[in-house]
């Protein structure tokens, strides 16, 4: 889902989700994707915070609870766009 660092090694959330909409076909809606980075940096001093992990296990939780969020819809957009309710950890 986020997988760039920046110089100061945080996460440059636009530009990977810039190319991450081309590689899994979803859009996030800019709230989700604040959500994200909330939780990001309320974590990244975990002592057991690691990026690319950390990274992965929200994206792939953000995925099951997007796919049951809409397993009633319909609408393609809809079926296509993560928002902040798909975001937890």
């Amino acid at each position: 889902m986020i997988k760039k660092l920046n110089e100061e090694n945080n996460y440059s959330l636009k530009v990977a989700d810039e190319e991450n909409k081309i590689k899994a076909g979803f859009i996030l809606e800019e709230d989700a994707l604040v959500e994200v980075d909330n939780l990001i940096n309320e974590h990244r001093f975990d002592k057991n915070f690691g990026n690319a992990r950390f990274v992965r296990n929200i994206y792939e939780k953000t995925v099951i609870n997007h796919a049951s969020n809409t397993r009633d819809v319909k609408n393609k957009k809809v079926l296509k766009t993560i928002t902040k309710a798909d975001i937890t950890l």
